[in-house]
């Protein structure tokens, strides 16, 4: 035999505005970049002289998958 099923007493937190506050001041928030704009620069030139994937996100130290995001962008 079931139980009912209890009500839920969960009661979402208020929204976090510290981010916002951080922002303002200047400061970061979030992950860090994988690539600075140095390496993105780098990335761009090898694939345009036909440098494989493979060959530039090994040099870079970074996946494929981080590759194809930052040329999208």
């Amino acid at each position: 035999m079931r139980r009912p099923k209890s009500p839920c007493h969960f009661q979402p937190p208020e929204p976090c505005h510290l981010p916002l506050k951080a922002t303002a001041r200047g400061k970061q928030t979030g992950r860090p970049k994988a690539l600075t704009d140095e390496q993105v620069g780098v990335a761009r030139r090898m694939r345009g002289s036909g440098e494989s994937v493979a060959t530039i996100t090994k040099t870079l130290g970074i996946s494929q998958l981080t590759f194809y995001r930052v040329l999208a962008d």
